[in-house]
């Protein structure tokens, strides 16, 4: 039985994400441990190209159309990072629009 046009779509769309973040993951290996985890802050050197990139890494742990709690948005962050700081990278993702929130912080998503 062919799969429906939107499934097609959405798969497409999850190959492009999964190469997008092994290019990123390749780009980032001196910042990423062994489990892929972020394992520090990069500096503001080069523009801060590096830090950047580590936020497009971890943007793509969140998945599309899916409200998140600030509780859950730390818990994803706190599986993808080791220095202990998911205020900082919270505020950064929502900063530079990779995430959006409500204005009370009750929810947060992934933007496109």
């Amino acid at each position: 039985m062919p799969r429906p046009e939107y499934w097609v779509e959405a798969e497409a769309k999850i190959d492009i994400d999964k190469g997008a973040e092994m290019d990123l993951a390749s780009q980032l290996e001196n910042y990423l441990d062994e489990a892929g985890r972020l394992k520090e802050w990069p500096s503001r050197r080069n523009r801060g190209q590096f830090q950047q990139r580590a936020l497009e890494y971890l943007a793509n742990k969140f998945t599309s159309d899916i409200y998140y709690s600030e509780k859950e948005v730390n818990a994803l962050l706190n599986q993808h990072h080791t220095f202990g700081d998911p205020a900082l990278l919270r505020r950064e993702l929502v900063e530079r629009k990779l995430l959006d929130r409500v204005k009370d912080g009750s929810a947060y998503w992934r933007c496109l």
